[in-house]
């Protein structure tokens, strides 16, 4: 038995235009109800964001131009900064991407460097191989692999005082097919300086090795108390994490910070919305087909994948119930082969 699945845009509703339908991408979130697609012009749209629990889709007319700026509302400076490492720039290369407002430091450099990490995203292909990552939530996650000694990307914070107590918890992950090296380690940690950069302690995580589960999110979480600086100054806490030796990789997502049980966030940097072009993916890996033709092949069954109909044709037109009409929507297709009869379940809801 041979079947194709077409997922069809016809099980959501109306799209909204931004600036066309509505000035801000807000007040298009305001007026829309569960299914519908909110299609937003290229610019930077100042604002902060909030879906208010709706099932809706937000899509950017570019990755590069289609840019929201929450920075010029009033936001709280102690909050962990793009713990979701959805906000990212272009570094001095053609191939790395950057997470905002993430520092680092490797033993090998005694000092910052654009070594050992990067933004990596939902469906891309793992390091040398056919298969594909899945991040924890959203489009994009982060990617740390080993430099030969210790490698550290973190935030620091300077206002909080003795007896502050930290929470820190991330999800991290490692494919089979590129985990980290035998012998290599990575943990969350949180680091407590003086003025001087002297080190007056430090407290880590479980930590994540080879021989943790493979191609599953984990969680890592680590606590600490900020404690007595040897001068009349705040100490300066590090939070972030750590990757000891080389080889291999390890993908994080979903940092968040609590401080003395409340956790504290900020939206200070640009979120990018994302676009997938299947044109920029001859090989398929992120999206399904365009056609029953080139449908994309689903190996086995649990299969996930990410993205939206952007880019596609409408090449079927199939009657939507919820709808009570004619699909008019792009299409994107896969094709699945049993090897016996089986019964599953197939969502588009994300």
């Amino acid at each position: 038995m041979i079947f194709a699945v077409a997922l069809l845009a016809c099980s959501f509703g109306a799209t909204i235009n931004v600036p066309g339908d509505y000035a801000t991408i807000q007040e298009a979130i305001n007026a829309s109800a569960d299914g519908d697609s909110i299609a937003v012009a290229a610019g930077t749209f100042n604002e902060n964001i909030n879906f208010n629990g709706k099932s809706i889709k937000v899509v950017g007319e570019d990755q590069a131009t289609t840019i929201i700026d929450g920075s010029a509302d009033e936001i709280d400076l102690s909050g962990l900064l793009n713990g979701g490492f959805e906000s990212y720039y272009q570094g001095n290369n053609e191939w790395q991407l950057l997470p905002y407002a993430w520092l680092t430091w490797d033993s090998n450099n005694s000092g910052p460097s654009d070594c050992c990490y990067a933004i990596s995203f939902n469906g891309e292909s793992v390091y040398n191989s056919d298969s594909i990552y899945y991040t924890y939530e959203g489009a994009a996650m982060l990617k740390m692999w080993g430099s030969g000694g210790e490698w550290n990307v973190y935030q620091e914070f300077f206002d909080f005082s003795p007896g502050t107590q930290i929470d820190v918890s991330a999800m991290v992950y490692q494919a089979t097919d590129d985990h980290i090296d035998e012998g290599s380690s990575f943990h969350i940690f949180i680091k407590y300086f003086d003025s001087d950069w002297n080190l007056l302690g430090w407290d880590y995580s479980e930590e994540f090795t080879s021989s943790d589960s493979m191609n599953v999110w984990l969680t890592r979480s680590v606590s600490g108390t900020v404690p007595e600086s040897n001068n009349s100054n705040n100490p300066t806490v590090q939070v972030g994490m750590i990757y000891n030796g080389g080889g291999g990789a390890v993908n994080i997502d979903n940092v968040q910070m609590s401080v003395n049980g409340e956790r504290l966030v900020s939206s200070k940097y640009e979120q990018r919305i994302i676009e997938y072009n299947p044109l920029d993916y001859p090989d398929r890996t992120r999206q399904g087909g365009d056609t029953v033709d080139d449908a994309v092949v689903v190996a086995g069954i649990p299969y996930s994948n990410f993205g939206n109909t952007q880019g596609y044709t409408d090449d079927y037109e199939e009657q939507c119930d919820a709808n009570d009409g004619v699909s008019t929507s792009p299409d994107v297709v896969y094709a699945y082969t049993p090897a016996e009869d089986e019964v599953f379940n197939i969502s588009t809801c994300g």
